[in-house]
């Protein structure tokens, strides 16, 4: 059998030499610069990014401890390669500076790197000892933040906003928020009592000193039931999706079990401030 040759100049020749470059190409391309404090690129900003706020400010019974495991496991997986995922927890001691736990990029695991260019089982053990393993462990720290006297929501979401890694100026911003949605800002306005109207609010000095911005930021909110509350919830969903909508956010959303129906047969507990 002849096997046939081809000269130097032969197009076919030409044209394996070009593949065989790019794919060598291809394999030599080197990773981006990271920066190691948090997995973030270091010379562009994140193609997205999520903070996910808990308010912890009542004590969470089981089923609610579920929702933010749930909530958190999520948004890691939504999270595009390289984007950054914040988590937060409320604060009633310090209203405009909720307590950020982990805030990290999503490094590529094995299922983003091929077997011919790179090494998925090592890429995976670094995803999980990067990102899996330390918001698996904030997790469990935030499940047994103790219970507060406030719940200051409002002060709290419009300063995720101010944040430099969280401001207008980032692209693709997700906001995802556990929560009762019960503000409770003794004195100044609250949505426990007969004051909680979007009225009596308008009237608050927190009308008049919040100003988050929510242009192109994406909202999720699941709701954490009070069974004593649940009128209250349902009038605070409409206040929520109000106040959002005033200040910009082109989409908000509840997660299923926050459906009327669901809140007035719920079961989980919490207690009023």
């Amino acid at each position: 059998m002849l096997i046939p040759t081809f000269s130097s100049k032969s197009p076919i020749r030409h044209a394996w030499a070009l593949a065989i470059s790019a794919a060598i190409t291809g394999c030599q391309a080197k990773s981006p610069a990271i920066n190691p404090k948090d997995g973030c690129q270091i010379d562009k900003l994140p193609p997205a990014t999520t903070a996910l706020l808990l308010d912890a400010t009542d004590a969470l019974s089981a089923t609610q401890v579920s929702q933010w495991r749930e909530a958190v496991e999520e948004e890691r997986t939504r999270i595009p390669v390289y984007g950054r995922l914040i988590l937060l927890v409320m604060s009633s001691d310090s209203p405009f500076e909720p307590k950020v736990i982990v805030s990290l990029c999503r490094p590529p695991d094995g299922t983003t790197v091929s077997s011919f260019t790179g090494n998925p089982t090592m890429t995976d053990a670094l995803w999980r000892r990067q990102f899996e393993w330390p918001i698996d462990h904030a997790v469990e720290r935030l499940t047994r933040v103790p219970t507060a006297s406030t719940s200051p929501i409002l002060e709290t979401v419009t300063s995720i906003t101010w944040r430099p890694d969280f401001n207008a100026s980032v692209p693709h911003r997700r906001l995802r928020i556990v929560s009762d949605l019960l503000e409770y800002s003794p004195k100044i306005f609250s949505g426990y009592d007969e004051h909680g109207s979007w009225g009596d609010y308008q009237r608050s000095p927190l009308a008049r000193d919040l100003k988050p911005n929510f242009a192109n930021v994406t909202v999720r909110i699941d709701l954490l039931h009070r069974p004593a509350f649940l009128r209250k919830q349902e009038t605070a969903q409409q206040f929520w999706t109000r106040w959002f909508d005033e200040f910009g956010a082109p989409a908000i959303s509840f997660g299923a079990s926050s459906d009327p129906a669901f809140l007035r047969n719920a079961t989980s507990g919490g207690s009023a401030k």
